[in-house]
């Protein structure tokens, strides 16, 4: 405690030597000046008091014929003036404090939280094409509009969250609930995309026309918009639902032993740019370029002994392609034949499940003809015939 009393209250220890000095320390005493840590020394004594007792010594040494020496000083006021006329050494401290203040609405920083690294990285380049990155000034407006962009350019990541704070942004992605489901204003039927049996219904909403068991030919309406009331009259609503059905379809692939495909040459070339507080600098030359070429970009941001800075390296790279002659196989002609009738099979039923299956191969003088035939389970409900809702 007297320390810090010590330090708010700035005291002096002094040296009073030769001359009558213990006349001097009696009329010290007699006048209640408050000496302390009195001390014996040649020629006189050392003490300590309140520096603003020291000026009225100098009268009563005087008529002692006592010289004194300041030897040491403490507290505040004597710390304090050693800055006096070094104003950077206090201005500095403030325009710190200011910078902190105002680099805080800067994205210093990316977490992620529950994101597999690979949706990760999609999730990161959909954040940078939006101008989302180490450095690029963000407020409430931009923080509030990004999670609707991010759901119009890529529903998979609809249920997320955004929370900025100090500098540091966090995206969290909530994988175990389903990307919600934006309907429009329009009434449409739900058809048949094939022909096939129907095996199980699962009609949310609409008025269901047919039943399992049934036989359905392609664009044959399954769930209708169009729904009657009590009095007869029709009103419109939005069928939702899935309709599996047991498809059988033949699909034809060829294959050519020879054929042309793009594959990198091995040259390419490098360019970049920078951005840092808000602003971009890129390279004033660029590149060339190749008439047939994929790029590649990968950003970094930058760090300074391990301490992240509000900027962005992006580094791209141009590669190029040229055509080449392939030769395959009769191995290899078959199964990029088979890979390509299964692909066609699955961008029409993307749950397809294949029951049974079968093949025939012809060999033509260019290559290989593939006719396969699959028995499969998928939903074949689809919507047509849009019209306004009433």
């Amino acid at each position: 405690m007297n320390r810090w009393i010590g330090f708010f209250l700035p005291q002096v220890q002094f040296w009073a030597r030769g001359g009558r000095f213990e006349v001097f320390l009696s009329r010290c005493l007699d006048q209640g000046v408050p000496l302390s840590g009195v001390q014996p020394a040649p020629g006189g004594f050392t003490a300590w008091l309140p520096a603003r007792y020291y000026p009225g010594l100098h009268r009563p040494a005087r008529r002692c014929r006592t010289l004194l020496r300041v030897q040491k000083r403490r507290g505040a006021a004597f710390s304090f003036r050693r800055l006096k006329g070094r104003w950077g050494l206090a201005v500095g401290p403030v325009l710190f404090a200011l910078v902190l203040q105002f680099s805080q609405n800067f994205v210093w920083d990316i977490r992620y939280k529950g994101v597999e690294p690979a949706r990760q990285a999609r999730l990161s380049a959909l954040l940078y094409s939006m101008d989302i990155y180490q450095g690029a000034f963000l407020n409430q407006q931009i923080l509030e509009s990004i999670p609707g962009r991010i759901f119009l350019s890529s529903p998979e990541f609809g249920w997320l969250a955004l929370n900025f704070e100090k500098g540091c942004l966090t995206v969290e992605v909530d994988q175990t609930l389903p990307a919600p489901v934006v309907e429009d204003d329009l009434s449409a039927d739900l058809v048949a995309a094939s022909d096939g049996v129907v095996l199980r219904m699962n009609v949310q909403e609409g008025l269901s026309l047919k039943q399992p068991g049934q036989t359905v030919a392609k664009g044959e309406v399954l769930v209708s918009a169009a729904r009657p009331d009590r009095d007869g009259n029709l009103y419109y609503s939005h069928p939702l639902g899935s309709v599996t059905a047991l498809v059988t379809k033949s699909y034809q692939c060829e294959q050519p032993i020879q054929f042309e495909a793009s594959f990198p040459t091995g040259r390419l070339q490098r360019d970049w740019s920078l951005s840092f507080l808000g602003r971009l600098w890129e390279n004033p030359a660029g590149p060339e370029g190749f008439g047939e070429e994929r790029v590649q970009e990968y950003r970094r941001p930058l760090t300074l002994f391990g301490f992240a800075l509000p900027g962005m390296f992006c580094r791209t790279l141009h590669v190029e392609f040229a055509g080449q002659t392939i030769r395959l196989t009769a191995d290899g002609a078959v199964e990029r034949a088979r890979y390509a009738c299964r692909k066609a099979l699955y961008e029409e039923f993307p749950d397809a499940v294949i029951r049974t299956e079968s093949e025939k191969q012809e060999w033509t003088d260019t290559g290989v003809i593939i006719r396969w035939e699959v028995q499969f389970e998928a939903d074949i409900a689809r919507r047509q015939n849009e019209k306004e809702s009433e």
